[in-house]
């Protein structure tokens, strides 16, 4: 959670201190929220209505692994 917003992204450990980050979403003009476990695999997210945004009930499924595509990264083959 930051000043202007809400994040969601999904963490990959890899070695103490260093994850891979898959970014799901982002909720701009958000306070508050919740975030609950809806099945093995998968996450929902719920923000109230307020007078800046819309209602937000969605479900968002995780990957097992989080891949990079090396065209978006620039790394190389």
């Amino acid at each position: 959670m930051g000043p202007h917003g809400v994040g969601l992204e999904q963490r990959m450990f890899i070695v103490p201190g260093l994850y891979a980050v898959r970014h799901l979403d982002y909720f701009e003009g958000v306070r508050e929220g919740s975030l609950a476990a809806d099945g093995a695999d998968k996450v929902r997210v719920h923000i109230p209505k307020s007078d800046m945004h819309q209602e937000v009930d969605r479900v968002y499924s995780l990957k097992p692994r989080v891949y990079f595509d090396r065209r978006k990264t620039g790394l190389g083959c």
